[in-house]
This record gives C-alpha cells, sequence and structure tokens, in this order.
C-alpha cells in the first residue's frame, strides 16, 4: 500500500541527542572540579544511567522530574559525592544549560525532509512534552509537522502500540499507510511493524543491541534521511 504519512523520533533521528548530552556531561563535570576524568568513562557512565533512569519514566516507574533526580544523584555517587534532593535540582539545571546548548538537527534533517515534498509528516517522540516541543522550536523544524505525538501527553509511549496508533489516528489513516522513522531497532522500527506500520531504522552507525535488520515488506534499514523517499517511490 501507498504510503501517505511518514512519522519521524526526534531524539537520535532528527536531533544530535547524544552528541549534546555527552558534551553537556563533561562540561558539568568541569563546573564542579572533576575535570581529570576520563571522557569516555564519564559519558558511559551517564548513558547508562539515562537509559536506566528513562526507562523507569517510560514505564511509568517514575516521574520524569523523579528519573531527573535518580539519573543526576546516582552520577555523583559514583563520584564519591552525595547529593540532597534540592543539590541534585540544582546540578541537573546546570546540565541541562549545558545540554540546550548542544541542540542542533544532523546535516541530513532539512534535505531529508524536503526531499518527501508532498507526503504528510508527524513527530512522535518519547519524552516530556516541554522539553520535546522546545526542541523542535530550537531546531527550526515546527513548520514540517502536521502534528506532534508526545508520550508525555499520550499516557503511552514508544514501543507501545497505543502511542503508533494514536499517530496513525491524528492523520484519519491505516497503519498501513504510514511509515514511522527512527534510530532504536527494537524501539522504534520493530513496533512500528508489529501494529502494521513501514518501520524504517535509520543505522546512524551507532551500535544496537541485535543490530542486525533483516528487510522485508514492512522493514527496511537506511543510513541517511534523504534515501528515503527513493525507497517510499519504489513501493
Amino acid at each position: 500500500m501507498e504510503v501517505r504519512a511518514v512519522f519521524f523520533d526526534l531524539d537520535g533521528t532528527l536531533m544530535d541527542h547524544q552528541g549534546a548530552s555527552d558534551l553537556a556531561v563533561v562540561r558539568l563535570l568541569t563546573e564542579y572540579g572533576h575535570s581529570g576524568l576520563g571522557r569516555e568513562t564519564v559519558v558511559s557512565l551517564w548513558r547508562t544511567l539515562e537509559d536506566e533512569h528513562m526507562g523507569r519514566y517510560l514505564a511509568g516507574e517514575a516521574s520524569f522530574s523523579e528519573q531527573r533526580r535518580a539519573r543526576i544523584s546516582g552520577f555523583f555517587e559514583y563520584l564519591g559525592k552525595r547529593l540532597s534532593p534540592e543539590q541534585s535540582d540544582e546540578a541537573f539545571s546546570i546540565y541541562l544549560g549545558f545540554y540546550e546548548r548542544g541542540w542542533k538537527p544532523f546535516p541530513d534533517v532539512a534535505p531529508g525532509l524536503d526531499a518527501l515534498g508532498g507526503i504528510r509528516k508527524g513527530l512522535l517522540t518519547n519524552g516530556g512534552p516541554e522539553q520535546q516541543r522546545a526542541k523542535l522550536e530550537a531546531l527550526g523544524l515546527v513548520e514540517h509537522f502536521e502534528t506532534v505525538v508526545v508520550s508525555g501527553e499520550v499516557g503511552a509511549s514508544k514501543p507501545s502500540p497505543t502511542i503508533f496508533r494514536e499517530a496513525c489516528a491524528r492523520f484519519h489513516l491505516e497503519p498501513s499507510s504510514c511509515a514511522y522513522v527512527g534510530d532504536r531497532l527494537e524501539t522504534d522500527a520493530y513496533a512500528a511493524r508489529e501494529i502494521g506500520m513501514l518501520g524504517v531504522w535509520l543505522d546512524r552507525g551507532r551500535a544496537m543491541p541485535g543490530g542486525f535488520c533483516p528487510t522485508d515488506d514492512r522493514l527496511l534499514t537506511i543510513n541517511d534521511l534523504t534515501e528515503l523517499p527513493k525507497h517510499l517511490d519504489q513501493r
């Protein structure tokens, strides 16, 4: 069936979240006088904590503010410094300031979206509504999307079928007429395929568990967003 609408993930797909986050946590440590630690160790620890506590938030086990506090306090505990809840909030606020300064789109985003022409476009992202919408504004991408679906507003998070069905319903389309593009194989491409959408894994060279992505009628892999129109034209 013809693809009439394409939905996109935000972090890691349109915005270089990892680049902004890595730089922010390194700057945070410098701010707190821990600049002697190895960058690789620091970044790896922060990514691990982010995956763990964002996972708890998305599973409904913690609020957005609680996962932030747990993430930053766990990080400083590793450094041998115990933070009070107020100190944790202050430290995360400093990290967030550095993180926001690093928000930028990947180079292929603008040409990739423009190349899709008249195909309807939407955004489907996990996270807090205020921050995710602020990212779109900062990246200058708001005008590209007819609708924005954020897990914090819907009450369901990827890979739940609920949020994908909500996105398709916004356009009054069946899942079989929609595609979803994301940088996470399981959470994005496979989850979209499970409800009948075309799942598109955007492989940006990031190490992924089970990174082999077989291509079938409802699943494909691309390495650059500008490749997408060609694949859709061939369907």
